[in-house]
């Protein structure tokens, strides 16, 4: 910065400075004195300036700064070198400020930090942009620059040179009527107000002397009479004013009136329309009155349509006029999501190259919603892709209606849980492009908009819509008696208002087909929204044939998906909008959802589940560990599964190790273990032209999956041990690129393969691995069986109990100390259990593990015992005789050659819904004893509704309500058991139609049984049951005795009871099936007039406030 001169220096310059430069010639004139002011301002200063090199160079010159304190450098030495420095100046302060959140927070911060950021092909493609001849908003026309695109350099695509028409149809529009519930909009009337100026004109106006027709004689005397009267007038006198200095206005209101421009000449009448509304309300009322029909039902009778020529068309696919169906969705859709401003949501090739990281991306099908979220996504594309999945869950929207919940995976660990399933629906490899650079977004937006093409059905022609061509379309362009086309690239839509004619409508979808087959050209257009952000380049900017990805879908008024909304910036959102609850709204929906809530359709539940149990790993189906067959269209592909080494090992919280072989299949139910298998997949049945077998049919890489098996009682540490230690082992590091894959299997649920593993050798034995005191102590140990095919075998160990006996199964009784394995067959245990037992006996003689804890010199002997012919030394390691204790089937003639089937009831979003519970070892060829455990039962949320069919009857089990504590929240509420209520109901409903659908001439008996207190024949549909003493506890409260079980038809019409007397109502507990908060609805029409002194109708019309009460008063609350 430059400083004032000082004293000293001004000194030190005159000193130097030579006396004809200081002294001037005194007096003169004026005019000379002005004369060499002129000159020595203009011509003299040179003289004074020495030249620059004389500056430099001389070392005469010197030039003395004054020091500053705390600076130590030079100061500058001309005025030049102080403006550099005041520049500089301007841009050094940056660097003594620190960093700023933009920087680090920011998408482009982190960008910049990860150094992984590269030129998009969007902006390689706006980079090569031609001049923009359409002029921008400004006026200006923007060029695209080669360095930094920008939004106004983007055009918009061309209009279409050829129209498509149907030049053999005239259509004419039908006049748009009023729908049922709308009022018929009329146009505005303007009402004009008359000018005052005129009508006073009309007053005051002198008529013409033409226009006066009546004569009146006049004299010299009568003008005399008048001169005479006039001088009796007073005289007037105007006093002085002082002049003003504005003009004043006029005097004449009318006229300052008439010059005001703010004042409207004419106004628009409103028409509420209060006197129709009211005479329709009063119609209903009156209808209404006594009449107890639905508010839905009375606008019906209230209305003038003639519905007898409403014509209704069939919903399948026949119903197209093209014969196929056209839904705006497909079963796999992949929405990409991006955006700063204008968040665009784009349907994308299913494929994984479609990936970056810089985006969110959400997976739809008809079972599940997968919400993935890029590195770098900003959070406004975060927030919206939240949305948008709530939004398609909540709605059952893009035909996605059995979804249990949206997954959300971040790309950080998209190759866990739902990030696996993410990338396996989609096509190709795993591959995720890298992020482009910040100003991507804004880019996108605008390229993505000028692309938009929408077409307007005018007569019998589709013609380009060019207020919105290339532009954002807005809501107010939708009317109810037009047709709009919008081709959006991948997504085109039809879209049909409600008063549209039916031939409208034909002509409409006709002409949107014939446009859809002709292609699609983006070549005049900055980007094609078909693969606008691919690095290959992706699809070509022009095709005559659109992909198999696209939609092609028809869209109503008011059924408009997600999808389709998304693309307009002014879609009204209704759910944001905060309504004006009436007195009795919250009673009529509650009324409307109880009438909707139907039972299921029993039909749908008696087919059974053909498809074959596997497991797919690294991208192949693996069957049940052995072989795999697959339809290749007609040609039956079989591929066998060879396993190359199978290796465990034992995790406990800090530590792990590696079982020896011989316990390899050696489980504890409180311990977690690891089991890598090594595989391969193999052609078989491959032959050579010869006929001999091909040489290629054992190739195949070498394939590695790791199972970590959790038991039931281990620790969630070593649960998460286990999981954590398929990347902390050393051999796993050895394989990264082979893509292991990682399953959770949880004790009681393995899928076939990873028995298969053990050979039929597989025991899950009771306690820990480390801990010998958690082992069953004494001399004996029983095991039951689960499995049906003999290398599918599993030996579960259960308390030593005649509780535990089975008579539809086998079991091991073994031991310890003597080695004596007695092989008990129940009565109808099948011929392949049986045989499997054998077989496990024999490679446990074979080969005996550690586990077993053989006292030393026991060898194994298998004894076969049958059910009836035990021996004493039995009956004493059961301690019990009674046969009861396990419900034996040894005197039942009924035979149990059939496979139990479980079925979960429950409602969702107000709809009834039955899911059939499959056994992940299931197989279709032999009756199996033990599908299902307990553990199905009771870990699933509480209170919970089960059907079991045992073929000869069917059971319905009823959970528990849980007890709320600080810890757990209290769900037992007046309005949960109202609706639990409605789903028993339901429930029972569809189990006695089950019962007569499945045999309609002799129907099996149905049953209720309740949680804590089972009977025993229900018990042993089980292979092991324990008695929850909580649970128990629970249902003895409830009233509930030992061993519960009534008939299904007679709890049903004791829930479907509708009248109770004041007395039991004031009652508790309440009967079932009552709802505690419509206590009054239970009370007769007499005693209801009785008791609260008003019919039912004057009470409902009270306030919800009054209700409570009234109900108070008399005790029903």
């Amino acid at each position: 910065m430059t400083q004032p001169i000082t004293p000293d220096e001004m000194r030190e310059a005159e000193a130097t400075t030579p006396a004809s430069n200081l002294t001037r010639t005194p007096g003169g004139s004026i005019a000379d004195r002005l004369n060499q002011l002129k000159t020595s301002g203009e011509e003299q200063w040179k003289q004074r300036v020495g030249k620059k090199d004389d500056l430099i160079c001389s070392p005469e010159v010197v030039v003395k700064l004054r020091g500053k304190s705390g600076e130590s450098a030079a100061r500058p030495t001309s005025i030049a070198d102080r403006l550099n420095q005041i520049e500089s100046a301007k841009s050094t302060w940056k660097v003594r400020v620190e960093e700023s959140d933009v920087k680090r927070f920011t998408v482009a911060g982190k960008l910049a930090q990860s150094d992984t950021s590269v030129d998009s092909p969007l902006v390689q493609k706006l980079k090569n942009l031609p001049k923009n001849e359409e002029p921008s908003s400004n006026g200006n026309s923007p060029l695209a620059s080669p360095v930094t695109p920008t939004k106004e350099a983007i055009a918009k695509i061309p209009l279409p040179k050829e129209i498509i028409h149907d030049p053999t149809v005239t259509v004419e529009a039908a006049k748009p009527k009023p729908a049922q519930d709308e009022e018929e909009e009329e146009p505005p009337v303007q009402v004009s107000v008359p000018s005052i100026a005129e009508e006073m004109d009309k007053i005051l106006a002198v008529k013409s002397i033409d226009d006066i027709h009546d004569t009146v004689e006049m004299t010299a005397d009568d003008f005399d009479n008048i001169f005479i009267e006039a001088n009796d007038i007073l005289p007037t006198f105007r006093k002085l004013r002082p002049k003003r200095k504005t003009k004043a206005k006029s005097v004449n209101p009318l006229k300052t009136m008439a010059q005001r421009v703010d004042i409207k000449q004419e106004y628009t009448q409103v028409q509420l329309g209060t006197a129709e509304k009211e005479f329709k309300r009063m119609k209903k009322e009156h209808l209404a009155r006594g009449a107890g029909f639905a508010q839905a039902a009375l606008a019906g009778l209230a209305s003038n349509e003639n519905f007898k020529q409403v014509e209704l068309r069939r919903s399948d696919s026949a119903s197209s006029p093209h014969g196929q169906r056209l839904d705006p969705f497909t079963d796999l859709m992949l929405l990409h999501v991006k955006g700063r401003r204008m968040v665009q949501t784009r349907l994308v090739e299913p494929h994984g190259r479609s990936i970056n990281s810089g985006d969110c991306y959400i997976l739809v099908t008809p079972d599940k919603i997968i919400q993935w979220e890029g590195q770098f996504a900003n959070v406004i594309e975060k927030a919206k892709a939240s949305e948008i999945a709530g939004y398609i869950y909540q709605k059952k929207d893009l035909g996605c209606k059995k979804c249990p919940e949206v997954q959300t995976v971040t790309q950080a660990r998209d190759h866990l849980g739902a990030g696996k399933a993410f990338w396996a629906a989609l096509q190709g490899d795993k591959q995720c492009q890298a992020a482009g650079p910040d100003s991507e977004d804004e880019l996108y937006e605008s390229s993505m908009t000028r692309a938009n093409m929408i077409y307007r059905l005018e007569g019998n022609a589709l013609l380009p819509c060019e207020e919105f061509w290339g532009a954002t379309p807005k809501h107010a362009m939708l009317k109810r008696n037009q047709v709009f086309v919008f081709d959006f690239g991948p997504e085109f839509y039809v879209w049909q208002g409600k008063a549209v004619s039916k031939e409208e409508r034909k002509l409409g979808m006709k002409l949107a087909k014939q446009l859809y087959e002709k292609g699609y050209d983006y070549s005049m257009s900055a980007v094609s929204p078909f693969s606008p952000l691919r690095k290959d380049g992706g699809l070509p900017t022009q095709a005559d044939k659109r992909p198999t990805w696209a939609i092609f879908g028809k869209v109503n008024q008011n059924m408009e998906t997600i999808l389709f909304r998304e693309k307009f910036a002014d879609w009204p959102d209704s759910s944001r909008l905060i309504g004006v609850k009436g007195q009795d709204s919250t009673e009529n929906l509650q009324k409307e959802a109880v009438a909707e809530l139907k039972p299921f359709d029993a039909a749908q539940m008696l087919p059974l589940n053909a498809a074959p149990v596997s497991l797919k790993l690294d991208g192949a189906h693996v069957g049940r560990g052995v072989k795999w067959s697959e339809d290749m269209q007609g040609f039956i592909k079989t591929q066998e599964i060879v396993t190359l080494e199978v290796t465990v090992w034992h995790v406990l919280e800090y530590e792990h190790c590696k079982l020896p072989a011989l316990s390899r299949g050696q489980f504890h139910e409180g311990d977690t273990y690891v089991v890598r298998w090594q595989y391969m997949i193999t052609n078989a049945n491959l032959k050579s032209l010869k006929g001999s077998a091909a040489r290629n049919s054992l190739t195949g890489r070498e394939r590695c999956a790791y199972f970590f098996w959790q038991g039931n009682s281990s620790t969630i540490n070593e649960k998460g041990a286990s999981a954590l230690m398929t990347v902390e082992l050393d051999e796993l590091k050895q394989l990264e690129n082979q893509r292991e894959r990682c399953v959770r299997v949880l004790q009681g649920k393995e899928p076939p393969c990873f028995l298969n593993l053990f050979a039929g050798s597989m025991m899950v034995h009771i306690g820990k691995r480390e801990d010998p005191d958690t082992n069953t102590l004494g001399a004996w140990r029983l095991y039951c069986v689960r499995g049906d095919y003999d290398n599918e075998i599993c030996l579960q160990e259960i308390p030593v109990s005649i509780e535990h006996l089975r008579s539809r199964s086998s079991l091991l009784l073994l031991n310890v100390k003597t080695g004596l394995v007695y092989i008990w067959h129940g009565a109808k245990s099948p011929t392949h259990i049986r045989e499997a037992c054998r077989n496990v006996v024999q490679r446990l003689q074979e080969n005996t593990p550690l586990e077993l804890s053989l006292h030393k010199g026991a060898t194994l002997t298998a004894v076969e015992v049958n059910e009836g012919e035990e021996k004493s030394e039995i009956w004493a390691a059961l301690d019990s005789r009674d046969r009861k204790s396990y419900h034996s089937l040894l005197t039942d003639p009924l035979p149990y050659r059939h496979t139990i089937r479980l079925f979960h009831m429950s409602s969702v979003n107000m709809m009834f819904e039955v899911h059939e519970q499959l056994n992940p070892s299931r197989v279709p060829d032999l009756p199996s004893p033990f599908p299902f455990l307990q553990a199905d039962l009771y870990k699933s949320s509480q209170p919970a509704l089960y059907m079991v069919d045992n073929h000869h009857c069917v059971y319905l089990w009823q959970g528990w309500w849980p007890v709320g504590s600080d810890d757990t929240e209290n769900v037992h509420t007046g309005s949960a058991t109202a609706r639990f209520d409605r789903d028993r109901r339901c429930a029972m409903h569809t189990v006695l139609h089950y019962c007569r659908v499945k045999d309609s001439a002799n129907p099996p008996p149905a049953y209720l049984v309740c949680a804590g207190v089972e009977p025993k024949h229900f018990t042993t549909l089980f292979p092991h049951w324990e008695v929850d003493e909580v649970v128990r506890e629970i249902a003895l409260e409830e009233g509930k005795s030992e061993g519960y079980q009534e008939k299904l038809e007679t709890v049903l019409e004791r829930l479907s009871q509708t009248r109770y007397s004041l007395a039991r109502l004031q009652e508790r507990p309440l009967p079932e099936g009552v709802d505690p908060l419509k206590l009054e609805a239970y009370l007769s029409d007499a005693e209801f007039q009785d008791i609260l002194e008003m019919d039912r109708e004057e009470f409902y019309q009270l306030p919800a406030w009054k209700q409570k009460v009234e109900k108070q008063r008399v005790g029903l609350f």
